[in-house]
């Protein structure tokens, strides 16, 4: 696998990949047993227009009855 570009990825979805990849890492080679994941801060503004989402992450968080809460 090749080493990374320093600093976060700009795209949501390579960044998490590659957080997934570390804890996944970490279990692997039993470095760790726990992991904890953040997939953003709750007050952040990020939004998924991948997932046709364009509400910001954590005001969408409270809509459950929401079509892009499900997505």
């Amino acid at each position: 696998m090749p080493r990374p570009d320093n600093g976060l990825p700009e795209d949501v979805r390579e960044h998490m990949r590659l957080m997934c990849d570390l804890i996944a890492f970490g279990f692997q080679t039993d470095r760790t047993r726990v992991a904890t994941l953040l997939l953003c801060r709750d007050i952040s503004g990020l939004c998924y227009p991948f997932l046709d989402v364009r509400n910001a992450h954590h005001g969408a968080s409270h809509d459950d009855k929401s079509e892009a809460y499900m997505r």
